[in-house]
């Protein structure tokens, strides 16, 4: 997903919600077009001790964070409080917590929660710091996402991968919209790709991604600049008009929909489009603004209520 900050604050200001599974994705999706620096979903869960990685799910509620770079004030905080109880909820959230990050304690927070994670038919992503041999036919991509989104736990993030396993094709050259920690970058090219050109308009996800598709022996075909689609479009990059055979962007709704026209014209003709970072309910609106833009609708994968849309170029 997007991020919206150009320089890596000392501290972060996290909010933690617990809602029910029904209502994660809603809250989440809100969350998201607020955070600065990502959202983490958290299920309640219980780890089986006779299986490796093993866990089954609780019937309890999940912890939905999400970060920000300065502290509510009490005043903004009433807000908030309201502009969640207006979403469309089925219950009521219970108490919300706030809490001040030191940046050096980030990389820890993630790592409470970041486990191997098994995505589509031979996809696995591991964390860094711990060791995995890939069978062979995995495609393993090693990833620390430090500050930044993607970890390939959220169900966004594995539709995009599960798009690309799908769709890449070799030679293909890919446009990642938002690459945050570089996981869609790098799995493009473990899966085929010839190329792929990862923007984000917080200079920190640049040097994360740069740093992980080194770690992944990828980074001879990763260019990863600050910037974005249009007039923020990065100068050492190619000229963007139908440029890529796929452009991907796991950001939000809104995002998205202003997105659309300049993800055409940086997609040759046929070219694909694969979009998450949404929920169901958003479908019809980005789907009329496809159809608007000439992008007919190919597939559409969903994980709860999280859906990903391919949609091609006609």
């Amino acid at each position: 997903m997007l991020s919206n900050t150009s320089s890596t604050p000392l501290s972060w200001f996290e909010i933690s919600i617990k809602a029910s599974s029904s209502d994660t994705p809603i809250i989440s999706e809100f969350l998201a077009n607020i955070s600065t620096n990502g959202v983490t979903i958290e299920p309640a869960i219980q780890i089986l001790d006779d299986l490796d990685f093993g866990f089954t799910y609780l019937n309890e509620l999940s912890t939905i964070r999400a970060y920000i770079e300065k502290p509510y004030t009490t005043a903004e905080r009433v807000n908030f409080r309201k502009r969640l109880n207006a979403l469309p909820l089925t219950a009521k959230i219970p108490r919300i917590s706030y809490r001040v990050i030191q940046n050096d304690d980030w990389s820890n927070e993630w790592k409470k929660y970041y486990k191997i994670e098994f995505i589509g038919e031979h996809i696995v992503v591991c964390p860094s710091w711990i060791e995995y041999q890939p069978n062979n036919s995995e495609t393993k991509i090693t990833l620390d996402p430090g500050a930044a989104f993607g970890t390939g736990q959220h169900p966004t993030s594995q539709l995009c991968l599960i798009a690309l396993e799908r769709y890449v094709q070799k030679y293909n050259t890919v446009i990642d919209i938002g690459c945050g920690s570089g996981i869609l970058s790098i799995g493009a090219i473990l899966l085929g790709a010839e190329k792929a050109f990862a923007l984000d308009i917080d200079k920190n996800a640049i040097q994360i991604t740069l740093e992980n598709s080194k770690m992944n022996h990828t980074n001879s075909k990763i260019q990863a600049a600050h910037g974005t689609l249009g007039h923020n479009w990065p100068e050492q990059f190619p000229e963007q008009s139908e440029l890529a055979d796929i452009a991907i962007a796991n950001i939000s709704t809104n995002t998205i929909l202003k997105l659309v026209s300049l993800i055409k014209s940086a997609l040759k003709n046929e070219g694909l489009a694969i979009l998450s970072g949404f929920i169901k309910d958003s479908l019809p609106e980005i789907n009329a603004q496809l159809e608007q833009h000439n992008f007919k609708i190919i597939d559409t994968l969903d994980h709860d209520d999280w859906t990903c849309i391919i949609a091609i170029k006609i």
